[in-house]
């Protein structure tokens, strides 16, 4: 079996939806004139044009803080930071630095019961093919309402 769908599997089985936010630096929301509003909902605080994806993933806590991302590779069991989350994401998703994912306990995106993360790290899976197989993303909480 290829990679690729194991990955595609697992996330089915184990992984729940998210909401990805991916931003468009070309394009500056209207509630950015010096700084951008962190209570936008145009733009979620980005102060740039958003799109919302809706993906499978899975999530996990980071063991340690996320500045250091090259030692989670060696996860010690005891030590836990937990705003660091590390999700894991198909290979199509192709997630960025500063994009935001957005968990939510409803079918709506309301605020009273969403929580927004920050990726800060990106690392692609590769397996023999030499294209990535998944992503897995360190993410922090931006702010929870």
């Amino acid at each position: 079996m290829y990679p690729e769908y194991e990955v595609r599997r697992i996330l089915n089985r184990h992984g729940y939806d998210v909401f990805y936010v991916r931003r468009d630096n070309r394009i500056k929301c209207v509630c950015n004139k010096f700084e951008p509003d962190p209570s936008c909902r145009l733009c979620l605080g980005t102060g740039f044009k958003i799109h919302l994806e809706k993906y499978r993933a899975c999530r996990f806590s980071a063991s340690i803080p996320e500045s250091l991302v090259g030692v989670l590779k060696q996860e010690a069991p005891a030590l836990v930071h937990p705003d660091a989350w590390v999700y894991y994401f198909e290979a199509a998703v192709k997630p960025k630095i500063r994009d935001l994912i957005l968990e939510t306990n409803s079918a709506t995106l309301d605020a009273s019961s969403t929580s927004v993360f920050i990726i800060t790290a990106v690392e692609p899976m590769f397996f023999e093919s030499g294209t990535p197989s998944f992503y897995r993303v360190i993410a922090r909480s931006r702010y929870s309402n």
